[in-house]
């Protein structure tokens, strides 16, 4: 695959399919069909940014919403240095729901460049004064990569992520103060 010739777009009808294969095989909590046809064919509720082939071959996506005040989780603000605006509807946060990289294509800087897009929209939006989202407890290489894009990491939260047939994943609560200007994180 020719990460080089690759492009950055939102999902699109059409990418359905191959975001329920990509589901499957990348995260550990099973997701129903019908949430891949949501976020590919009504892209309002959601951000969505995609590494795409010329072929239209999914690499990498990132997918995420802006919250505002009191929709975001009170421990993400309490991580800040603000101590302030859980509850305040002037504050805005971007929640990452999900982040994945083709298994051939990980460590090659595809994820790092959909985060500092991300770091960049947010910056962009007046009120956006954090980055927060969720990882598992047993992920390393995603625990190490939100940590060198400075991400401030929380004590576990138990039971967070429902994997089906009773059993339960905990999980780390990520957070990212957005200073402006901001440097960009890097990944070594």
């Amino acid at each position: 695959m020719d990460v080089e010739e690759s492009i950055i777009r939102p999902l699109q009808r059409g990418d359905e399919e191959q975001i329920i294969k990509l589901f499957d095989e990348w995260f550990p909590v099973k997701y129903p069909p019908e949430f891949s046809y949501q976020i590919c064919r009504y892209p309002g509720k959601y951000q969505t940014k995609a590494i795409v082939t010329k072929g239209n071959k999914i690499l990498a996506l990132m997918l995420g919403q802006f919250e505002y005040g009191v929709q975001v989780e009170q421990p993400a603000w309490s991580m800040t240095k603000r101590k302030r605006g859980w509850g305040d509807h002037y504050d805005t946060a971007f929640h990452i729901l999900l982040l994945g990289v083709r298994k051939e294509l990980r460590r090659q800087g595809l994820a790092k460049k959909l985060m500092d897009l991300v770091i960049v929209d947010c910056i962009q939006q007046k009120n956006t004064v954090l980055i927060y989202l969720h990882a598992s407890v047993a992920n390393d290489a995603a625990i190490k990569f939100y940590k060198k894009c400075g991400f401030i990491q929380s004590h576990p939260i138990r039971a967070l992520y429902k994997f089906g047939n009773g059993r339960y994943g905990d999980a780390f609560m990520f957070v990212m103060e957005i200073d402006k200007p901001y440097s960009f994180c890097t990944v070594l």
